[in-house]
């Protein structure tokens, strides 16, 4: 692993094994004004990319996916770049519930799911532009 590869400074990675779920979700993104959005359709293949080009600004992830799951892209991505951000989606409640309370987890179905995604990209966004003019 390369220690000086930097975030990606505006790129999102979105980690879903259903495939067009991935892209459903990277067009209302779009749509909502987010681009640079990069869709993976396991775990693996987007760490694969991560430790090849460096972190996103957020990767994004379901939970529930065969072979290795959100929370181990989650931990696999922080040992990495402990200054990453991840999202953990899940429709299944009671995963939520297990997760650690130090994960960012959002309930796909609840009414403002796709608010405080976007909110919480927009944050993230805003968080590396002030690291950017800061130094």
């Amino acid at each position: 692993m390369e220690a000086n590869k930097t975030i990606n400074q505006k790129g999102i990675a979105l980690v879903d094994d259903h495939p067009e779920i991935g892209e459903l979700l990277k067009l209302r993104l779009n749509a909502a004004g987010i681009d640079q959005v990069r869709v993976f359709s396991s775990a693996a293949e987007s760490l694969d990319d991560i430790i090849r080009n460096g972190p996103y600004l957020l990767t994004i992830t379901d939970f529930e996916m065969p072979g290795m799951n959100g929370q181990q892209l989650l931990e696999a991505i922080s040992a990495l770049y402990p200054q990453s951000r991840v999202i953990i989606i899940t429709g299944n409640t009671d995963a939520a519930k297990s997760l650690p309370p130090a994960c960012k987890v959002l309930i796909k179905g609840e009414t403002d799911f796709f608010t405080r995604l976007v909110n919480e990209i927009r944050q993230a966004q805003r968080e590396q532009e002030q690291k950017g003019s800061a130094g």
